[in-house]
């Protein structure tokens, strides 16, 4: 399977599922759209790794990684 599609099918879920989140009517959708933001964090988070060695250089791949891990605790310090 192609990498790319695979990272994508896992943004799209979880974009779309948390959008749903947000509009569940009672507990139970609630439970299943959250468990779809899972699965879709899954997918982006093991296909991520193995498709920045894919895509860097060995020499530019610590600096691809730095960034990429980065973006987590820099976008949450930023929402706070």
């Amino acid at each position: 399977f192609d990498r790319r599609r695979i990272l994508s099918a896992g943004i799209l879920l979880w974009s779309a599922a948390t959008a749903l989140a947000g509009l569940a009517q009672d507990l139970g959708q609630l439970v299943v759209f959250r468990s779809l933001v899972g699965v879709g964090e899954a997918a982006y988070g093991v296909i991520s790794g193995p498709l920045i060695i894919d895509l860097f250089p060995a020499e530019e791949r610590t600096k691809a990684f730095a960034i990429y891990n980065l973006a987590m605790p820099v976008g949450g310090a930023l929402g706070y």
